[in-house]
C-alpha cells in the first residue's frame, strides 16, 4: 500500500508507518515534546528555555507583555538580545553569542535509565532511516549508543553505512556558536538554494515523516514541506510516502483526520501508547518478512542447488511455473532473481535437448512459452536487465524453428501468433532494438508486426 486513502482508518495509518520501516524509508521528525516525555519536567520548553536564560544571563525582559503575543520565539529570542545590548552597551552578537551557550547549558538533559531502555527498544524496532530533530540535547544519541552520528546544521546530509544519522536541524548543544536560535540566524535558512531547505523538502517527499512531539510550526520546515508537496507529484505512487503527525491529547480521536497543514494527524494520549500501539504490528511485520524470506530462499535452494527435477517441472507443469515467475517477479529477494536466471538458461538448453532427436519439434515450442510467461509476467515494468538479455538471447535462438515452414515447429509458430498481440509493447520495441544493435535480422523480422513507439500512454513511463 504506496497510497492512504483519503478516508484511511487508524489500523491503516499504523500499518502504512509500519510498511515504511520495512521498506526503508521512515523518518521520525522529533521536536521539543518527545524530550519532554523521556527526560520529564527537568526538559524546558522553547519559552520556558528563553526565560530560564534571561534569568540567568541578568537580561530584563518583559515576557508577559501583551505586545509579544503571536510573536515567535526566534523573534523575541533577537529583542532579548537587542534588549540586553542596549541595557549593557554590548555588541548585538556578543549578546547573540551569550545567549546561545547559555541555551547549550540549559538543555542537558538526558532521559532516565528505565525511559532509555523502553525507547531504546521502540527506536531498534521502528529502525528509522534518518532522524531529524529541531531539538539542540542528545536525547535522541543516547537511546541510539553506537549506531547513530550526529550531523549539525554546517554539515552535509551524508553517514556512514548501517548507522542512523541524527540531523540537528537547528544545531546541537555541543557547538553553541551553530546553534540556530535567533531570527538572524534564521534568515539565513531562506538564502536561495540553500542546502539544508532542499535537501529537507527532498527527504519529506521520499520519506514517510512522522512527526513526534513536534507541531509543524516551524517556518523553514513549513517551507520544506510545502515545497515538497509540489515539487514532483507522482501520478503512480512507487514507495510509501506521507506526513503523519502525532498529537497528544486527553480523550484523542480514534479515527485520523488531515489537518489544516495536510498532514495526516494522529491523535493520542501520549508518546508511549503511540508506542505500544506501533510496536506490535512492526514485529508482526517482521516477522511475516522474516518467515517470507526464508520461504524465498527456499524457492532459490530449489533452482540452484538440485535443479534437475524442477528444470524439469518448470518446463512441463505450466502452474508451477506461473508460481514461480509470480513468485520471481513479486519479489524483492535478490539473491532469488540471480538464481533464476541460470535456471532460466538451462531450463532453454533443456527445451533444445529434448529437440534433437529427428522430428522431435515440441521443445521449441515449449521453450517458446517460457519466453513468453516471461515477458507476460513482467509485463511493461522493470524486468532486470540481466533476466532481458538472456531472452532476448534466448528468443534468438528459437526465432529458426517458430514458423510453418520445413525445419521449424508449426506448433510453437501458431504459440506465437495466438500470444504475439498480448505481449508488452515496451518490452517488444527493447527486443527489437537489442536485436538490431546485434544485427539478429530473423528476430527484428518476428518482431515487425509491433509498433516502434508505444501506443498506450500508461505504457510510456516503464523502462527496463
Amino acid at each position: 500500500m504506496h497510497r492512504l486513502p483519503a478516508d484511511a482508518s487508524r489500523d491503516q495509518v499504523i500499518y502504512y508507518i509500519t510498511s515504511s520501516s520495512i521498506y526503508g524509508n521512515l523518518c521520525l521528525f522529533i521536536g521539543a515534546g518527545f524530550s519532554k516525555e523521556l527526560v520529564g519536567d527537568d526538559a524546558l520548553s522553547w519559552g520556558q528555555l528563553l526565560e530560564t536564560a534571561a534569568d540567568q544571563l541578568g537580561t530584563q525582559f518583559d515576557f508577559t507583555d501583551k505586545k509579544l503575543i503571536g510573536t515567535g520565539y526566534p523573534e523575541i529570542a533577537s529583542l532579548m538580545c537587542r534588549k540586553h545590548a542596549d541595557d549593557h552597551n554590548l555588541s548585538l552578537q556578543t549578546c547573540i553569542d551569550a545567549l546561545k551557550v547559555k541555551v547549550a547549558e540549559l538543555t542537558c538533559w538526558y532521559p532516565t535509565d528505565e525511559k532509555k531502555t523502553l525507547y531504546a527498544a521502540h527506536l531498534s524496532s521502528l529502525d528509522p532511516a534518518w532522524v531529524v530533530t529541531t531539538n539542540y540535547d542528545l536525547v535522541i544519541e543516547s537511546l541510539l549508543p553506537g549506531s547513530s552520528i550526529t550531523i549539525g546544521p554546517d554539515q552535509p546530509l551524508v553517514f556512514p553505512k548501517g548507522r542512523t544519522p541524527v540531523y540537528h536541524l537547528h544545531g546541537v548543544r555541543t557547538y553553541p556558536e551553530k546553534i540556530v536560535l535567533c531570527r538572524e540566524d534564521y534568515t539565513a535558512l531562506f538564502r536561495p538554494n540553500e542546502y539544508r531547505q532542499i535537501k529537507l523538502a527532498l527527504t519529506l517527499k521520499e520519506s514517510t515523516t512522522v512527526l513526534l512531539g513536534y507541531g509543524l510550526g516551524d517556518d523553514n520546515v513549513l517551507t520544506a514541506f510545502d515545497w515538497s508537496r509540489n515539487v514532483f507529484d507522482e501520478e503512480i505512487k512507487s514507495y510509501p510516502s506521507e506526513v503523519i503527525q502525532v498529537v497528544r491529547m486527553h480523550e484523542p480521536k480514534d479515527k485520523p483526520y488531515r489537518g489544516h497543514n495536510g498532514a495526516l494527524i494522529l491523535e493520542v494520549k501520549n508518546l508511549e501508547t503511540f508506542f505500544a500501539e506501533l510496536i506490535p504490528y512492526v514485529e508482526h511485520r517482521k516477522k511475516i518478512e522474516k518467515d517470507l524470506s526464508e520461504k524465498l530462499e527456499k524457492v532459490r535452494d530449489s533452482l540452484v542447488k538440485k535443479p534437475e527435477d524442477a528444470v524439469e517441472r518448470f518446463i512441463d507443469d505450466k502452474t508451477f511455473r506461473a508460481v514461480t515467475l509470480s513468485i520471481i517477479n513479486n519479489s524483492d529477494y535478490a539473491p532469488l532473481v540471480d538464481g533464476f536466471i541460470p535456471f532460466f538458461e538451462k531450463c532453454i538448453d533443456k527445451t533444445f535437448e529434448r529437440s534433437l532427436p529427428f522430428g522431435a519439434f515440441a521443445g521449441y515450442a515449449e521453450g517458446l512459452l517460457i519466453v513468453l510467461d516471461i515477458i507476460e509476467t513482467y509485463g511493461a515494468t522493470h524486468m532486470p536487465p540481466a533476466l532481458f538479455h538472456k531472452i532476448a538471447t534466448a528468443l534468438h535462438r528459437q526465432t529458426p524453428y517458430i514458423g510453418a515452414k520445413n525445419g521449424q515447429s508449426h506448433k510453437a509458430g501458431k504459440i506465437w501468433e495466438q500470444r504475439k498481440h498480448k505481449l508488452p509493447i515496451r518490452q517488444l520495441n527493447e527486443l527489437r532494438i537489442y536485436a538490431q544493435s546485434k544485427g539478429w535480422r530473423e528476430v527484428v523480422a518476428l518482431l515487425k508486426f509491433a509498433p516502434l513507439v508505444a501506443d498506450d500512454p500508461s505504457d510510456a513511463g516503464a523502462f527496463l
